[in-house]
């Protein structure tokens, strides 16, 4: 198989592109029926584990290490008579990315901050969904795209609701006498805290 396409400095060249579609296929083939892989880019090198589908993404943006050329991470078999010809990935320095040590800096400055939240270790435990809790959630996201009662929409259709709907803004008398929720205080704050948002009516 040719690894010729790591070397492509442009990430987003054909040979690149369909190179990682090759390598994705491999590991599929590979290490069938798992759903993570270790990712072989030039910021992680092959230490952190992801999800097959977003491998790709990473070794697009990052790229791939250069001199991981057998694949045996990934399910490649070492032939013995050319691995000693072979670079070692252990004896293989990793390649410095600026950007590391910038996030190393964050990493120190904030402790307690996750910098890489899709990514994780060797070691991490998947949290178990709970079915019941999933399908409230999906509930939960169903009902807020439909509207809130039938009609709701059609309020403003009419000259004589839209009127009315409107009146906080356009008809209120301001004589010290609370007749609307509009002539109290906390809603005049409101409106001069957000004048963007009192401009609508």
């Amino acid at each position: 198989m040719s690894i010729r396409w790591i070397q492509n400095p442009n990430r987003c060249a054909d040979e690149y592109l369909n190179g990682i579609e090759d390598f994705i296929e491999f590991a599929r083939r590979h290490n069938p029926g798992a759903t993570r892989i270790r990712y072989p880019c030039r910021r992680c090198n092959n230490t952190l584990w992801e999800t097959i589908e977003n491998v790709g993404f990473h070794l697009v943006r990052n790229g791939m290490i250069e001199t991981y050329s057998i694949w045996n991470l990934h399910g490649e078999q070492l032939d013995h008579a050319s691995s000693s010809n072979a670079t070692r990935m252990d004896s293989v320095e990793p390649i410095v990315d600026p950007n590391d040590q910038v996030m190393d800096i964050i990493q120190d400055a904030f402790p307690f901050a996750s910098t890489n939240i899709n990514h994780e270790r060797e070691d991490d435990v998947p949290t178990p969904i709970d079915s019941a809790e999933f399908e409230q959630y999906e509930k939960l996201l169903k009902n807020a795209n439909q509207e809130l009662y039938p009609g709701l929409q059609r309020l403003y259709m009419s000259m004589h609701t839209a009127t009315d709907m409107r009146w906080h803004k356009e008809k209120r008398v301001d004589d010290d006498v609370m007749r609307h929720p509009a002539d109290g205080e906390a809603w005049k704050e409101f409106d001069r805290t957000f004048p963007e948002f009192a401009a609508d009516p």
